[in-house]
């Protein structure tokens, strides 16, 4: 019966060790995982600017195309030109 126990004492301890390696690659795993997110994002943020300032400017310019569209008005607008009274 002692050997017994003491052979359930060991696999114990074993498995004891084993959980606390487990844990311990697990917190090392998420910690290389939030460290490379932040690497990634300080990495790629200065293109991620220079596309949302291209936007913003393209933006702009379709507005003021819209804009001189709405000033000129009917200038461009031909068919009174060719209509009969």
């Amino acid at each position: 019966m002692y050997q017994m126990v003491e052979e359930n004492n060991e696999m114990l301890k074993k498995i004891l060790k084993k959980g606390r390696w487990g844990i311990f690659f697990k917190t090392i795993k998420y910690i290389i995982i939030i460290v490379l997110t932040i690497g990634a994002w300080y990495y790629t943020k200065p293109f991620v600017d220079k596309a949302q300032e291209l936007y913003i400017k393209v933006n702009e310019t379709s507005d003021s195309i819209g804009e001189l569209k709405d000033k000129a008005g009917s200038a461009f607008d031909f068919s009174n030109l060719f209509k009969k009274e």
